[in-house]
């Protein structure tokens, strides 16, 4: 099934925030995945655009730091900041 959302993992660090987030969207019923390989984030992008993930989000250092994630839509391009708390409810807004 194609995911709603890919989570893209920065570093290997922040993958462990990554997973977390996944099982919160998936608990809320979202289609969630994120990258497990270790591929570099532009790999986990041109993944997320090949198995047709309809919003991608890249969490990162920072990300994790300020607790907030930009959120984009793979059709338009756009963005938007939403704090990772809040992803879940915000992706069931859009699915």
């Amino acid at each position: 099934p194609t995911p709603d959302i890919f989570v893209v993992p920065q570093s290997a660090e922040t993958s462990a925030a990554c997973r977390k987030l996944v099982a919160a969207l998936r608990a809320a019923g979202v289609k969630a995945d994120t990258d497990l390989t270790g591929r570099s984030v532009k790999a986990q992008f041109k993944y997320a655009d090949k198995i047709g993930a309809k919003y991608v989000t890249v969490i990162g250092g920072s990300e994790v730091e300020s607790k907030t994630a930009r959120v984009k839509c793979m059709a338009d391009g756009t963005e938007s900041a939403v704090a990772l708390d809040t992803i879940p409810q915000f992706m069931t807004e859009r699915i």
